[in-house]
């Protein structure tokens, strides 16, 4: 007898009363009889679980053979290579896909549709403050000058890049009328306000989609949009892995112990001394001596972040009176009036991010806490006590808009990745396999890239879907790992060389 029928025969028999008359011995005659019966109700049962298991995807027997029928059926776009938990996915959000209102035209609508159809995207308006309480549309040309760093594009002249053209620039694509590409290219878009754009989590920064997954990118984007509009796109059709070695360098004074940031084409590196701030420029493999910064200023930076698109660089400086000191990156002048921290941060401080106007300083010292300031003001805005002084490294960043969160590398007693609201309060606590002594870690687009130090490897874990993956982009040796990413390349330092992986495509 299989298990279905015993559990069966167990149900039935609490469905009996406990007299006499209804004696329900083992292998008498009540006994069989529903084992006669159960041959039905079984085949009921599994016929009924067969068809749910078939129209729903929310479940692991629901099989490529099921995903194929219902994506001729919902009009999804068929395609090679893609998985099934991605294609399960794209069914499950047009099976959810609500009725025709108004709502659907707003871009965060447009947006949480396509992530959750397995695309890591974000959208923007063509809506911007002009500064005096009104909003005013650009156009792709003025949207890449004022928002893309001009380091990774190169130089733009006037006309290069309009409504679907975009010579130099690839990756910036138009949908307006069409699957592809090349047809919608020639189309006219008249009007700025006509157009929304695709890119990464943040302005600046492109977003990946699998090539494979490029028509269906495109088509659910034309069932979404409103049809008198045009969506930009800052997208690179690749796996989003950046598996292949392209150059190693061999930077002045770089050590184990030094952080660094990768912004366009150049590297933000600290000295062995930590009081100065070195430029290295990867396409050419050399220093940009002219471009140095800090010296003279900085007693022992610890960490630096880049904001080169205002052309800023703010460092941790733990020497002397800790503070964090802000640079102009053009001149590599200090702006000692912009500079905030000061008795607040700590010789145990030990990193530095800025998000969304706020700069997230972590210090070991004591519990463990997160100062956070406000960049305009300089001003302590709130202390988050995270309840550890084995957080190696933190990344700010959101999946969903407004869903702000804080991840951070514990290697205590246990290799952790831990979630924070922006507000300090801890969401989950993920042990993450394998981690092994983190240290250097990023984030792009919805994915974590981790250095395992204990193993000299990278892991990258999913935000969107909870999953860690190993990546091994060429380093051998295990150590003070560090990396950073800019746009398509990845910077991954074993504390001798500095490798460049350009992303798959």
């Amino acid at each position: 007898m299989s298990f279905l029928s015993e559990q069966i025969i167990k149900l039935t028999r609490r469905f009996y009363p406990d007299g006499r008359a209804f004696n329900f011995p083992t292998d008498g005659i009540l006994d069989r009889l529903h084992k006669s019966l159960n041959v039905s109700e079984e085949a009921a049962y599994l016929d009924a679980t067969g068809v749910l298991n078939t129209i729903l995807p929310d479940n692991d027997n629901f099989t490529e053979d099921d995903a194929t029928d219902w994506e001729g059926r919902l009009g999804i776009t068929l395609r090679d290579g893609v998985s099934l938990e991605d294609r399960k996915a794209a069914i499950f959000r047009k099976m959810n896909h609500p009725s025709d209102k108004f709502e659907r035209a707003h871009y965060l609508f447009i947006q949480k549709q396509l992530q959750l159809a397995g695309f890591k995207v974000w959208v923007y308006e063509n809506r911007f403050p002009d500064g005096g309480g009104g909003y005013f549309s650009q156009s792709l040309y003025d949207y890449v000058q004022g928002y893309y760093d001009p380091s990774y594009l190169g130089t733009i002249q006037h006309g290069q890049v309009q409504h679907g053209q975009a010579q130099g620039f690839s990756a910036f694509e138009k949908v307006a009328n069409h699957l592809s590409n090349a047809e919608d290219s020639a189309v006219i878009v008249p009007n700025g306000r006509q157009t929304f754009f695709i890119g990464g989590d943040e302005v600046g920064k492109f977003a990946n989609v699998f090539a494979t997954r490029e028509k269906e990118f495109r088509k659910l984007i034309l069932q979404l949009k409103p049809v008198e509009s045009a969506a930009l796109l800052a997208i690179s059709y690749g796996n989003g892995l950046f598996d292949d070695l392209i150059s190693s360098h061999n930077p002045t004074a770089m050590d184990y112990n030094l952080k660094f940031v990768y912004r366009g084409v150049r590297l933000y590196y600290q000295t062995a001394t930590n009081t100065t701030i070195r430029v290295w420029d990867i396409p050419n493999d050399v220093e940009l001596g002219g471009e140095a910064f800090g010296g003279g200023t900085i007693v022992s930076s610890i960490s630096i972040h880049v904001d080169s698109w205002n052309s800023k660089a703010y460092v941790l400086d733990v020497g002397g009176t800790p503070i964090v000191r802000v640079y102009d990156l053009t001149t590599g002048a200090a702006i000692p009036g912009e500079n905030f921290g000061s008795g607040t941060v700590t010789a145990n401080s030990k990193n530095i991010t800025i998000y969304e106007g706020e700069a997230f300083v972590y210090d070991s010292g004591g519990t463990g806490s997160i100062f956070v300031f406000t960049v305009a003001t300089g001003a302590l805005d709130r202390t988050l006590n995270v309840t550890s002084t084995d957080i190696k490294e933190i990344a700010v960043n959101e999946v969903e808009p407004g869903t702000g969160r804080i991840y951070a590398t514990d290697g205590g007693a246990t290799d952790e990745l831990r979630v924070f609201s922006l507000d300090g309060v801890e969401d989950e606590t993920k042990t993450v396999t394998g981690l092994n002594n983190p240290e250097g870690m990023t984030i792009e687009n919805g994915i974590l890239y981790l250095c395992n130090n204990g193993e000299g490897v990278v892991r990258i874990y999913d935000v969107f879907r909870g999953k860690v993956e190993q990546i091994t982009p060429g380093i051998t040796t295990a150590g003070n790992i560090q990396l950073s990413i800019s746009n398509d390349s990845l910077i991954i330092s074993d504390g001798v060389n500095i490798n460049l992986h350009k992303k798959n495509t």
